[in-house]
């Protein structure tokens, strides 16, 4: 049994409203949802939340730790990118957050539109010294890196591996585009990226992940070291050709990445709000719980869900 495996899990709960920043004329959306445990042990999670035309800015809101209810949440964006002129002028979404020598270090996700494409998508950094609250964009080895993969129009780092020593980051790699439904969609692949630092990072020579017939990609994989199973996982959404989106499991079994028979708690289909969507989950410990941060339908619209189950050691 894995970590999906516990009996307990909760039913899913909107914890992070879309409308906490209708004000802020965004409101729409609070996409792929990424917790972080802070030094004060303050659970907040950052989120995407979209402009009226679409574009992403990164924003968080705190919980709190019993009750899972919203306590504090950034007026304001982390930083705009938006008009910038650079490879994130039409948005930015969460790749990840984490704590790195008590700097609070943020991988994202930038849109550029193309008049050959929907958009480009690259990866860039932020840190922040006071855990969150401002921010600043840096030119990183991960800013550039697109560069050295030919004909890329999809280089975009979604993870870091927070169990290994050294650097190991998840990244979708791709170019070219196909109309599934009537709609466009990248084509992409997931890579390691990998070294003892930023600037000596390797990719891995061939994809990682190995996809089934019936899913045209893999999107956002997140990665989580189970510390009560001692087990690693990838957690990755998939575009099946039918439309509908739901995560799929790959634990980490001989260096290499498997897909689990662990199915995840909540499936497409079967609860309001999750009829065709259930997508870019991400894991973490906290204290006595389990929990799991995920989106619905619409690519989110609503806002983040969390579900939540009492950890393997409290069940013993």
């Amino acid at each position: 049994m894995g970590f999906l495996g516990l009996n307990n899990w909760t039913n899913p709960k909107l914890a992070i409203s879309s409308a906490l920043w209708e004000s802020d004329q965004l409101g729409t959306g609070f996409l792929t949802p990424t917790p972080v445990i802070l030094p004060n042990q303050t659970l907040r999670i950052f989120g995407g939340v979209r402009d009226v035309v679409g574009r992403s800015m990164i924003c968080w809101a705190d919980l709190d730790p019993v009750s899972l209810e919203v306590v504090n949440f950034s007026d304001t964006p982390c930083f705009d990118t938006r008009d910038s002129d650079d490879f994130d002028t039409d948005g930015a979404i969460l790749g990840d957050v984490y704590l790195l020598d008590g700097i609070l270090t943020m991988i994202y996700v930038g849109f550029r539109k193309s008049r050959k494409i929907k958009f480009q998508a690259f990866t860039g950094l932020a840190t922040s010294t006071d855990f969150g609250i401002s921010w600043t964009k840096q030119d990183s080895p991960l800013t550039q890196f697109h560069k050295k993969v030919p004909k890329t129009d999809i280089f975009a780092v979604h993870s870091k591996n927070n169990h290994k020593q050294g650097i190991e980051y998840f990244v979708a790699i791709g170019n070219g585009w196909e109309i599934i439904n009537q709609v466009q969609y990248p084509k992409y692949q997931t890579y390691s990226l990998s070294g003892e630092s930023l600037e000596s990072l390797e990719l891995s020579s061939a994809p990682i992940i190995t996809l089934s017939n019936e899913v045209y990609r893999l999107g956002r994989p997140r990665y989580f070291f189970s510390q009560d199973f001692q087990v690693e996982y990838l957690i990755a959404t998939g575009g099946k050709r039918d439309g509908d989106y739901r995560p799929y499991i790959f634990k980490k079994i001989q260096n290499e990445w498997e897909l689990s028979d662990e199915q995840f708690m909540i499936k497409p289909g079967i609860l309001s709000g999750f009829m065709k969507q259930v997508s870019y989950p991400s894991v973490i410990e906290y204290d006595n719980k389990l929990l799991v941060f995920f989106n619905g339908d619409n690519m989110g619209q609503a806002g983040g869900y969390v579900t939540w189950a009492s950890r393997l050691k409290d069940l013993k």
